[in-house]
């Protein structure tokens, strides 16, 4: 737990908890995603090659078995990883994003999509990042995309500066 304590005082960028007991955050100091695993106590450190870097943002799917990984290769392509088996091997695809100075994050919902979404960007994957949708609202008065949500009867939400918070007009899946 002393190896926790001491990660967490240094500088942590980002956070993701699953349901499976888990949490992955990125260490800035040392460059890598740590999982810890609350049940059993251990630490490990994912196995991020050199080619992951210079690593933008990560998230975990609703179930916790993949990590999503976007990694900016130049003004416009990004690749995309996901890894099933704690970063021994990885799936990689490259996507084409408008060149800007937005920060892409990603986010995931418990029906399995992935997001990419930027201040002024909102793209949707169903197929774990082979392929994906754009799906950003188009509003003279949307100044920014701050978040995204998707509720729990498959509505995307987006908290929004212009627009205040927007619903999509469409579901994602039926409700259960």
């Amino acid at each position: 737990m002393s190896i926790l304590k001491e990660a967490l005082v240094q500088y942590i960028i980002s956070i993701e908890l699953t349901n499976n007991f888990e949490m992955y955050f990125w260490d800035l100091t040392t460059g890598f995603i740590i999982k810890y695993n609350f049940l059993t106590k251990k630490i490990s450190n994912l196995n991020l090659a050199q080619e992951l870097q210079p690593l933008t943002d990560f998230a975990t799917s609703f179930d916790g078995n993949q990590l999503y990984i976007l990694s900016a290769k130049s003004n416009k392509i990004w690749d995309f990883f996901v890894t099933s088996n704690d970063g021994i091997t990885f799936t990689k695809n490259s996507i084409n994003l408008k060149e800007s100075d937005d920060i892409y994050q990603l986010r995931t919902d418990h029906l399995g999509n992935v997001y990419i979404f930027s201040k002024s960007d909102l793209l949707i994957s169903s197929n774990q990042g082979t392929t994906w949708q754009n799906i950003t609202p188009k509003y003279h008065d949307l100044i920014s995309i701050n978040d995204i949500q998707v509720s729990y009867d498959n509505y995307i939400y987006l908290a929004t500066t212009g627009k205040g918070i927007l619903k999509y007009n469409f579901q994602l899946s039926d409700s259960k």
